[in-house]
């Protein structure tokens, strides 16, 4: 997986691209069919930078299951230049970083929810995902 977008904006990973394609907007009505993975994240929030580092291996262990969503800001919905990103904070509710925003969604609405605040391990985020929404990581294929 590339990194992360730099730059302010709501992202959607590509898998088939191996690049984020930026989304003109991001609400809860936006959310697709399935598992999807939601990462609020900050430029200027030093947890935010740690959670990046392991944000490609959450990819790599979920993204045969989920889609991804990365939304950025600067800093919060305080200071934030891009309005789709800014919205997206406020309708998902998020005022802390990283927030990470777990929803299984069945006829265009969720069904399982999981939220976690904060700077999980990848190993503290794989067990709350499977006690909260029987999630499991993808089989490694090496």
């Amino acid at each position: 997986m590339r990194g992360l977008p730099d730059s302010e904006g709501v992202y959607r990973y590509v898998k088939e691209r191996d690049a984020w394609q930026p989304l003109p907007s991001f609400t809860p009505k936006d959310l697709v069919e399935g598992c999807n993975f939601v990462y609020f994240r900050n430029l200027m929030c030093v947890p935010c930078r740690v959670f990046d580092l392991k944000f490609p291996d959450v990819v790599s262990s979920y993204s045969c299951r989920c889609t991804f969503t990365v939304v950025t800001c600067g800093f919060y919905k305080r200071l934030c230049m891009s309005r789709a990103a800014k919205e997206a904070f406020s309708a998902f509710r998020v005022s802390e970083g990283p927030t990470l925003y777990v929803a299984i969604v069945r006829e265009g609405r969720p069904e399982k929810e999981a939220i976690m605040v904060g700077n999980p391990s990848i190993a503290e985020l794989r067990s709350y995902l499977y006690r909260t929404l029987r999630l499991r990581a993808c089989r490694s294929t090496s």
